[in-house]
């Protein structure tokens, strides 16, 4: 008994370390090969985003790689609704947000979207039914 509280307890810290660049991107098979998860999920990103943040006054800076399908994707609608993106190799200048995301299987039908927006992070899981996200859930926000 007395161990798996140590293990536990152990668990709840390891949640709170930071994640390194390396760590950020997409680690879903499903997500690589199916463009209508990738809309769905990214429309529900661009959303959340939208809360504080307003087109034509923030940039976000891509702090990794974002050159999978929904990275492409989320950089693209960020765009025509008129943010500014800069990728993972310019040099941060301004006023600008931090921008990353990790999205993993949770198990065999569930996704963990992770988005780090500045000193933000927004976590949602989704069900993946009949080839659709279907959110799980609201986005849990920490800052």
């Amino acid at each position: 008994m007395r161990f798996l509280l140590i293990i536990f307890g152990l668990s709840l810290f390891s949640g709170c370390s930071s994640t390194s660049v390396q760590n950020f991107g997409n680690y879903s098979a499903v997500v690589n090969t199916n463009k209508a998860l990738v809309n769905t999920i990214a429309n529900d990103v661009v959303e959340q985003l939208q809360v504080g943040n307003t087109p034509s006054t923030t940039m976000f800076y891509f702090t990794h790689k974002a050159e999978d399908n929904f990275g492409i994707t989320i950089q693209n609608k960020l765009r025509s609704m008129g943010y500014a993106i800069a990728d993972h190799s310019v040099e941060r200048v301004g006023k600008g947000k931090t921008l990353s995301y990790v999205i993993d299987n949770f198990d065999e039908t569930t996704l963990l979207i992770r988005i780090y927006a500045g000193n933000k992070t927004f976590s949602r899981l989704y069900n993946i039914e009949q080839n659709m996200a279907v959110p799980a859930g609201a986005w849990s926000r920490m800052e």
